[in-house]
């Protein structure tokens, strides 16, 4: 299950075979625990 796809994310599906690598999604949703967690520190 993935719950959204963006341009940059690299999918490669095959019969019986399917990769996911969810570059763009990672590099916007990894920072936003981060930037919570500075607010709150603040």
């Amino acid at each position: 299950m993935h719950l959204f796809h963006l341009p940059g994310d690299i999918i490669i599906e095959r019969p019986g075979f399917k990769f996911m690598f969810p570059i763009t999604t990672m590099l916007i949703v990894i920072p936003v625990p981060s930037v919570i967690a500075w607010l709150m520190r603040r």
